[in-house]
């Protein structure tokens, strides 16, 4: 009698996994994407929100020496101007020069007796600006990424060279506007009412 061999027959072994060779599968595609997605999400917003904080500070630093120069035209009884340079975008302080008197040289005016002796002061549109001294003496530029835009006047809009705006010995000054614009399509209005104790500042977008 012949034995007959019996074989059990196989079943499915554990596969071998093959290890791919390039390329990257749908679901991976898909969850790059949207971790992409979400990277930019997060970033974009802050990018802009940074850009409209550096618009409204700049704004707020023009802002400040504005209402410096109102006060300190008041407190000297000189007046005060501050000019903005479009073209350079560079602002600084400036004050009336007096001429030389006796009380800021220390010598006393001596007049010839053939020389006519004005008894009339000097209009103020005659007498010239200087830079002012102190802290404030150096021509300062906004941030990277920010600028002057324009300058609304009673006069019109001005967008190139450069724009004064004064300020009387009593503090008073001229109905001005000045446009501050930034990165991402910012911008914020700094309005200056004649006899307003305060600078407006208003943010557009």
């Amino acid at each position: 009698m012949t034995r007959s061999e019996c074989r059990t027959p196989e079943g499915p072994g554990p596969r071998v996994k093959r290890r791919r060779r390039g390329g990257f599968t749908l679901i991976e595609m898909i969850a790059v994407a949207l971790l992409m997605a979400l990277v930019a999400a997060l970033t974009l917003p802050n990018l802009g929100m940074r850009g409209s904080q550096a618009t409204l500070d700049e704004a707020r630093s023009l802002a400040s020496l504005l209402e410096f120069a109102r006060q300190r035209a008041v407190m000297t009884g000189t007046p005060q101007r501050v000019v903005l340079d479009l073209d350079e975008q560079l602002y600084w302080l400036e004050d009336q020069a007096g001429g030389d008197s006796e009380e800021e040289t220390g010598l006393p005016i001596r007049w010839s007796e053939e020389s006519e002796i004005p008894m009339q002061a000097p209009r103020e549109s005659e007498r010239e600006f200087q830079l002012a001294r102190g802290p404030v003496s150096r021509p300062m530029s906004p941030t990277p990424g920010v600028w002057i835009a324009a300058v609304d006047t009673a006069e019109g809009r001005v967008e190139r060279g450069q724009v004064h705006l004064p300020f009387a010995w009593d503090g008073s000054s001229e109905g001005t506007e000045v446009w501050i614009a930034g990165d991402g399509g910012h911008q914020v209005l700094l309005g200056l009412a004649p006899l307003a104790d305060r600078i407006r500042i208003v943010r557009v977008d």
